[in-house]
């Protein structure tokens, strides 16, 4: 005789409903693990092509590349050829690149990342600066580390600046991406993807100076990054009419009503009305406003200031 439980079912069919919920439990888990692996691998390849569109992008601005040839942390990197745009072939050889660290305008590693001070310095998943990367001993706390270097350019380039050109005033730069995953990792990433190579001047090249003198104004930059300057004495501004009479300087600001008077009860309106280059700002054009008081009835005005 087949044993049944309370509700009717049978030990038989308990096992196989049994069996059918596992099966579910099972395959719905393997769904949501590889959602989440996806969406995990998603976020980490988004990381690494922020990386490089960072570096890329900080190495392409002028500033940066000057900060960097000039830095102390590159001294070792043979860099003053670039610096003093001679030529770099018996410095660095393409097939003998010279490492160097990134750094901003300001002489600061990039992003605090110095990978010639730092040999285990690396990036997390989530693009922070990290350390612990190993080649052979991989965690994925620090799976990916970016180094920098330079070699002689062997692409033809533009003609020289100068005549007679002696010397070729570009480099090769290389942002080498290195990951090192454990074998149980489920992330799967190909360096060569996020690798970049790009093309640079010399530092005399690029920039002259940062900024413009004392007597002079910032107006723009030219292609190679300089400012372009004018004497301040040579910029003429123009003044600007007031409504009511008289006229006001460039920059200055003066106190404008929307109406000379309002109905008692009401409220004056004003606005700060500015002088730009003979263009005033705002709408308002009275110098004052008065609200009409209520003297024996609502609407009967005794006059008064406000």
């Amino acid at each position: 005789m087949k044993q049944k439980f309370s509700k009717g079912m049978t030990f038989v069919e308990l096992l196989i409903f049994s069996a059918i919920i596992v099966t579910i439990v099972a395959f719905s888990g393997g769904i949501i693990y590889r959602i989440f692996n996806d969406q995990k691998q998603l976020r980490f390849a988004t990381t690494l092509t922020n990386l490089k569109d960072n570096y890329v992008a900080l190495l392409q601005d002028n500033r940066n590349w000057k900060s960097t040839i000039e830095s102390t942390l590159n001294s070792s990197s043979n860099f003053s050829c670039l610096e003093n745009e001679t030529d770099c072939s018996a410095l660095n050889s393409p097939t003998a690149p010279s490492i160097f660290t990134p750094t901003t305008a300001n002489g600061a590693a990039a992003y605090s990342y110095d990978p010639q001070a730092e040999a285990d310095a690396g990036f997390d998943l989530n693009g922070n600066k990290c350390n612990g990367f190993d080649l052979a001993t991989p965690v994925e706390t620090c799976p990916v580390r970016i180094t920098f270097d330079w070699r002689p350019t062997t692409s033809p380039v533009a003609p020289c600046d100068t005549t007679p050109c002696s010397i070729n005033p570009y480099v090769d730069i290389n942002i080498t991406f290195t990951f090192s995953l454990p074998g149980s990792s489920s992330l799967r990433f190909n360096a060569s993807n996020y690798s970049t190579l790009l093309t640079r001047k010399g530092a005399s090249r690029v920039i002259t100076q940062l900024s413009c003198g004392s007597n002079q104004a910032l107006i723009g930059f030219d292609n190679d990054g300089n400012p372009i300057c004018d004497d301040i004495t040579d910029i003429v501004v123009q003044q600007c009419n007031i409504p009511w009479g008289g006229t006001l300087n460039h920059g200055s600001s003066v106190v404008a009503w929307q109406n000379s008077s309002v109905p008692c009860g009401n409220s004056c309106q004003n606005q700060t009305r500015t002088c730009n280059d003979g263009s005033l700002s705002g709408s308002y054009t009275n110098q004052s406003c008065t609200v009409q008081a209520c003297c024996g009835g609502k609407s009967n005005p005794c006059g008064g200031k406000r």
